[in-house]
């Protein structure tokens, strides 16, 4: 419910036209198998009537012998059908992953989503992911699946606060239920000081994210740290991110 600009170019397509803006985001993922370079852009500042954005993860392991690598690219296009209020959008998503030499992923699929904002504060967001299935054999499935949720949040000048739950359909044998909680308090209008936990039905993983940065009217920086319970003598995964916009 809270996807605006870059965000929702992973989390919900119609988030690139919940504001009006022009964005660029730029990010690097550490895990204790692997790295991802990231980088997103949306604009939806030339064209106030519809807003269209761009991104890519490219993923590597580390793990000897294993040589993963692999490409995740996203184009969502989006619709203000209420300028500031909702929202409408659908995203196209390729996927292509290698193992040395066989083809691990290599497919197409589709996003939806959509978000209201009841009041002010108040905001709904619905989504739908991977409605087309890119997976054709059994070492990808739960790679992509298909996830059918909505979320609420409450979010003030400083403070913001949202829920999430997602159905995940196939990534087992039955379906399974993510959970996502997260806040953010924003320190003296530029340091954002963040906490979310998340619960992953299909892996039985419970994890916890601790995060700041730092926020000016053109660009912003953050850092965050998700720490996985179920992995909990392992490194977690350490995001950093470099953000640039205008309005």
């Amino acid at each position: 419910a809270l996807s605006k600009g870059p965000s929702g170019v992973f989390n919900n397509p119609a988030g690139v036209a919940l504001a009006y803006m022009f964005a660029l985001e730029g990010g690097f993922i550490y895990t204790d198998d692997g790295n991802v370079l990231s980088a997103a852009v949306v604009d939806s500042h030339t064209n106030p009537k519809i807003a269209a954005g761009g991104g890519v993860n490219y993923y590597f392991s580390r793990t000897p012998g294993l040589d993963l690598k692999g490409f995740d690219v996203r184009l969502p296009v989006a619709i203000p059908i209420v300028q500031d209020r909702v929202s409408v959008g659908i995203g196209g998503r390729y996927l292509k992953f290698t193992a040395g030499d066989l083809e691990v992923l290599n497919g197409f699929t589709l996003d939806a989503g959509a978000i209201f904002r009841v009041v002010d504060q108040l905001s709904v967001g619905l989504s739908a992911k991977n409605l087309i299935d890119p997976c054709k054999q059994a070492v990808c499935r739960g790679w992509a699946p298909m996830l059918v949720g909505g979320g609420v949040a409450y979010g003030m000048t400083d403070l913001a606060v949202a829920a999430d739950v997602e159905a995940d359909l196939n990534s087992a044998e039955d379906a399974t239920f993510n959970i996502e909680l997260g806040g953010e308090y924003l320190v003296a209008q530029m340091v954002p000081v963040r906490l979310g936990f998340r619960r992953l039905g299909a892996t039985a993983s419970n994890r916890l994210t601790l995060g700041s940065g730092w926020r000016s009217q053109t660009a912003g920086l953050d850092v965050s740290y998700e720490h996985d319970f179920a992995r909990s003598s392992e490194f977690g995964q350490l995001f950093l991110g470099v953000t640039v916009y205008a309005k």
